[in-house]
C-alpha cells in the first residue's frame, strides 16, 4: 500500500514538474511565437512568372494564374472525386487525415492524365511541368477544418506535419540512386482552387533538406530540423502524462507550450508562408521540407491540387507504372478505353516506364515551345510526341 501511494506521490510531483516546465518555457517565449500571433506572408510579393524547374529561388509564387470559370471546374471537379472519402482516411503518405485521389504517371503516361481522372487538367499541366522531370505525382487535397484537431503532439497546429515529398520512392528501391538521393521531388506545384483567408492553413516550407536524418532510427547524421523541434517541444515543455490524464488546466498549458516551442523553432527556419489563395500557384524546391498549418474551426474547406515532380535516372522509370490513377487504394479511371489500355483485368499496370520517350528532347521541346511569344499551344502533349518521335528515330 505505501509503494502505490509513493508512486502515486512521485507521479503527481513529476505531473506537477511537467506543467510548471511547460508554463515556464510558455512564459519566456516571446509573444510573436504564440498561437495569437499573427503568421505574416513569406516571400512578400509575388512573382511576375513562375520559371518553372529553377530553383534559383526556394520558393516562387503567381497570384491569379488561372481564369476563375477554369479554377472553378477544377474544384467541383475534385470534390466530386474526392466526396466518397468522406470520413475515411487517406491511403497516401503523410495525407492520413485529408480526402484524396492520386495519379502516377511517367513522361509517356502524363498527357492521359485529365482524361483519365475526367478532370480538366491539361491547362493546368502545360503550366506548371518542370521540363527536367521524367516522372510525376498529382494528388488533390480537401482539408476540412470541421472535423477537428488533426495534428497529434507535439503538432497541435499542424492539418500535415513537417516532411519532405517522397510518394515515388517505393519505385527507387534497390536502384542505384546518387549518393545521399531519397527520391525526393525535384519540383512541387501547388494550386489553391479557393480562398482561406486570415484563418491559418498555410503552407510552410523551411530551410531543411532533413539530409541529416536517418529514417527509422532516433538518431541523425547531421543536422536535422524535424528532430530539432521534437527534441525542442519535449525538452522544454515536459512529458505528455497529463495530457493522458485529461486534467485541465495544465493540458492546455502543454498544448500551447507545444505550439509556441515548434513556431519558434521551425519560424527560425522559414523560407515561405502562404496562405490559400483562390489562383494563387506555388512552387518551390522539392527538397525542402514543408508543412500545412491547421486551418481555424470555422474556416471553408481547404481544397488543392499538388504536383510532385521527380527527376529519375533511367533504371527507376522502368519501374514505375506509365499510368495509375487511384482512389480509396483502388484503380480508378474515368476513361475505359484508358483503364483497358493501361491496366489488365487484375487491376495490374499493363505498361512501365517510357521507353519510346526521349527525356533529353522532351526538355528541350518545353523550354523551346515555352519561350515562344506567344506560348506554344497544348506544349506537353506535343513535345512528348515529338520526344517519342524522336527516341524511335534513335532507335
Amino acid at each position: 500500500m505505501k509503494l502505490v501511494v509513493l508512486k502515486l506521490w512521485i507521479g503527481r510531483l513529476a505531473f506537477a514538474a511537467a506543467a510548471s516546465s511547460a508554463g515556464d518555457t510558455l512564459r519566456a517565449i516571446p509573444a510573436q511565437w504564440h498561437r495569437a500571433a499573427s503568421r505574416p506572408q513569406l516571400p512578400k510579393a509575388p512573382n511576375e512568372a513562375i520559371s518553372v524547374g529553377s530553383h534559383v529561388d526556394a520558393c516562387q509564387f503567381v497570384e491569379h494564374a488561372f481564369a476563375d470559370e477554369y479554377l472553378e471546374l477544377l474544384r467541383e471537379g475534385i470534390l466530386n472525386v474526392t466526396s466518397s472519402r468522406r470520413g475515411e482516411k487517406s491511403p497516401i503518405q503523410d495525407l492520413e487525415q485529408a480526402y484524396s485521389f492520386e495519379l502516377t504517371a511517367t513522361l509517356a503516361g502524363l498527357p492521359f492524365a485529365a482524361e483519365a481522372l475526367g478532370l480538366p487538367l491539361e491547362e493546368f499541366l502545360d503550366r506548371t511541368v518542370d521540363p527536367h522531370c521524367n516522372a510525376f505525382f498529382i494528388n488533390a487535397v480537401v482539408l476540412d477544418p470541421s472535423s477537428g484537431s488533426f495534428g497529434s503532439a507535439p503538432w497541435h497546429d499542424f492539418a500535415l506535419a513537417m516532411h519532405q515529398d517522397t510518394s515515388l520512392q517505393e519505385f527507387t528501391e534497390g536502384s542505384r540512386l546518387p549518393p545521399g538521393d531519397k527520391g525526393v521531388a525535384r519540383t512541387v506545384v501547388v494550386l489553391y482552387l479557393n480562398d482561406v483567408v486570415d484563418a491559418g492553413a498555410e503552407l510552410e516550407v523551411y530551410n531543411s533538406t532533413e539530409d541529416g536524418c536517418v529514417e527509422g532510427s532516433g538518431e541523425s547524421s547531421g543536422y536535422c530540423l524535424q528532430r530539432l523541434a521534437l527534441l525542442q517541444a519535449r525538452d522544454r515543455c515536459g512529458s505528455g502524462a497529463q495530457q493522458d490524464r485529461g486534467e485541465e488546466p495544465e493540458e492546455e498549458v502543454w498544448k500551447s507550450c507545444h505550439i509556441a516551442v515548434m513556431n519558434e523553432v521551425l519560424g527560425s527556419n522559414l523560407l515561405a508562408r502562404l496562405e490559400p489563395r483562390k489562383g494563387r500557384l506555388v512552387h518551390f524546391d522539392g527538397r525542402l521540407s514543408h508543412a500545412v498549418r491547421l486551418g481555424a474551426p470555422a474556416s471553408p474547406v481547404r481544397v488543392s491540387i499538388v504536383l510532385e515532380q521527380f527527376a529519375y535516372p533511367e533504371a527507376v522509370i522502368k519501374m514505375i507504372p506509365t499510368l495509375t490513377p487511384l482512389k480509396d487504394g483502388k484503380p480508378f479511371f474515368a476513361s475505359r478505353s484508358l483503364k483497358s489500355r493501361f491496366l489488365y483485368r487484375s487491376g495490374e499496370p499493363r505498361k512501365f516506364g517510357s521507353p519510346k520517350v526521349s527525356s533529353t528532347k522532351f526538355r528541350d521541346c518545353l523550354l523551346r515551345g515555352r519561350s515562344q511569344q506567344p506560348p506554344a499551344e497544348s506544349p506537353l502533349r506535343s513535345c512528348v510526341q515529338e520526344a517519342t518521335a524522336a527516341a524511335s528515330e534513335e532507335l
